[in-house]
Formats: structure tokens, sequence, C-alpha cells
């Protein structure tokens, strides 16, 4: 498993722990502590959905949760709006952001054949991941 691989396997997994203990989901604003940078031996992170602006970093997370069991409360965004804040973010941040993991549980085929030319482009150029979280487990999808 390589470095991107084990950041995303830490916060897919406290989304999941996050259901399993007690049902409740993740709320919005526990985002930030998930993503906490000390969890992943790194510096600051970009974090989306978040109502914090701050300076391009070289990670960012996408956590598309809306409308399902993993997300709690409001604020939560969708894939098809994850994927256009992951485009919107990669070239706001051209040169500085390095690494983009999107994680999400409920995706968007629709969205992504209308935006996959542009993923393919920014999949050769920054290391990108997307997962899908599906019940107890997450899989990667191929962009």
């Amino acid at each position: 498993m390589n470095e991107m691989s084990n950041m995303a396997g830490i916060l897919i997994g406290q989304i999941q722990d996050s259901l399993n203990s007690g049902g409740i989901g993740v709320k919005v604003k526990e985002l930030p502590r998930l993503t906490n940078p000390s969890l992943i031996d790194g510096g600051p992170v970009n974090l989306y959905p978040s109502d914090k602006k701050g300076a391009c970093c070289e990670l960012a997370y996408i956590v598309a949760l809306k409308s399902s069991p993993f997300g709690k409360g409001n604020g939560h965004i969708s894939s098809r709006k994850g994927i256009e804040q992951l485009i919107q973010h990669v070239q706001a941040c051209k040169g500085i952001t390095q690494t983009v993991i999107f994680i999400t549980a409920g995706w968007d085929s629709n969205a992504y054949n209308e935006w996959k030319g542009v993923l393919a482009e920014i999949d050769r150029e920054i290391n990108l991941e997307v997962y899908l979280l599906s019940g107890g487990a997450a899989s990667i999808i191929a962009v």
C-alpha cells in the first residue's frame, strides 16, 4: 500500500468508525479533526467541504457524503459537487497541490461522464485517488 493509500485509509477508517460507534455518521464540522495532519505525518491540508479558506496545500481531501449514512447533518456535498470542487481546487492550486484524495459514499456516474476528460488530465498531472464507501468497505475507483 502506498503512502497516499495509507492517508486515505486513515480518513476512511475514521469515517467508518464514526458510523459504527453508534450509527450517527460524521458531521461536517468534525472533518477537520479527522484529517488532522498529525495523523498523517504531514503539514496542513485543504479540505472540502469546509467553511475555512486558506492557502493552497500539497494535499487536499474532498469528502462527499451527502445523502449517505456516513454523513450526518447539513453541509455535506454530493459526489457531483465534490468532483466540481476537486477540479476547481486543482486548477486554482496548480503547481502546489500534488495529491488529492476524493472519498464519496455515492458515485455520480453522470457527473463523472461529464468531467472524465478533465479528471483523466488531472490524474496524469498529480496523484489522484478516488474511493467509494459502501457499507464497511471502500473501493478505489479508476479515473
